[in-house]
Protein backbone atom coordinates (compact mmCIF):
# COMPACT_ATOMS: atom_id res chain seq x y z
CA UNK A 1 0.00 0.00 0.00
CA UNK A 2 2.89 2.43 1.06
CA UNK A 3 5.01 1.86 -2.16
CA UNK A 4 1.97 1.95 -4.71
CA UNK A 5 1.31 5.62 -2.77
CA UNK A 6 4.59 6.44 -3.16
CA UNK A 7 5.09 5.60 -6.99
CA UNK A 8 1.91 7.56 -7.24
CA UNK A 9 3.43 10.06 -5.90
CA UNK A 10 6.13 9.45 -8.30
CA UNK A 11 4.64 9.28 -11.07
CA UNK A 12 2.39 12.89 -10.65
CA UNK A 13 5.94 14.48 -9.53
CA UNK A 14 7.39 13.67 -13.20
CA UNK A 15 4.32 14.85 -14.56
CA UNK A 16 4.68 17.99 -13.11
CA UNK A 17 8.21 18.26 -14.35
CA UNK A 18 7.37 17.72 -17.45
CA UNK A 19 4.58 19.97 -17.20
CA UNK A 20 7.05 23.09 -15.65
CA UNK A 21 9.74 22.19 -18.26
CA UNK A 22 7.19 22.77 -21.36
CA UNK A 23 6.36 25.45 -19.60
CA UNK A 24 9.61 27.11 -19.31
CA UNK A 25 10.31 26.55 -22.84
CA UNK A 26 7.06 28.54 -23.85
CA UNK A 27 7.90 31.38 -21.48
CA UNK A 28 11.34 31.62 -23.21
CA UNK A 29 9.57 31.54 -26.56
CA UNK A 30 7.49 34.34 -25.50
CA UNK A 31 10.36 36.09 -24.62
CA UNK A 32 12.54 35.83 -27.57
CA UNK A 33 9.29 37.06 -29.31
CA UNK A 34 8.83 40.03 -27.19
CA UNK A 35 12.47 40.93 -27.43
CA UNK A 36 11.77 41.67 -31.03
CA UNK A 37 8.53 43.02 -30.79
CA UNK A 38 10.31 45.41 -28.32
CA UNK A 39 13.14 46.03 -30.54
CA UNK A 40 10.74 47.23 -33.79
CA UNK A 41 9.05 49.35 -31.35
CA UNK A 42 12.28 50.96 -30.19
CA UNK A 43 13.06 51.37 -33.99
CA UNK A 44 9.96 53.00 -34.50
CA UNK A 45 10.43 55.50 -31.62
CA UNK A 46 13.71 56.53 -32.76
CA UNK A 47 12.39 57.22 -36.03
CA UNK A 48 9.77 59.51 -35.01
CA UNK A 49 11.32 61.22 -32.57
CA UNK A 50 14.39 61.89 -35.38
CA UNK A 51 11.54 63.19 -37.91
CA UNK A 52 10.43 65.51 -34.83
CA UNK A 53 13.59 66.79 -33.93
CA UNK A 54 14.31 67.29 -37.74
CA UNK A 55 10.95 68.87 -38.28
CA UNK A 56 11.61 71.29 -35.13
CA UNK A 57 14.85 72.25 -36.38
CA UNK A 58 13.15 73.27 -39.90
CA UNK A 59 10.88 74.99 -38.29
CA UNK A 60 13.17 76.78 -36.13
CA UNK A 61 15.49 77.78 -39.41
CA UNK A 62 12.89 78.57 -41.47
CA UNK A 63 11.35 80.68 -38.26
CA UNK A 64 7.55 78.77 -39.50
CA UNK A 65 7.71 78.33 -35.90
CA UNK A 66 7.11 81.80 -34.58
CA UNK A 67 4.19 82.22 -37.50
CA UNK A 68 2.42 78.94 -36.12
CA UNK A 69 2.96 76.97 -39.49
Amino acid sequence: MFKQKVSLIDRRLAGTKDTISSQIVKLGEKREQLEKEMSGIRQFYEEVTGAMKERAAFAKDTGSMEKGY
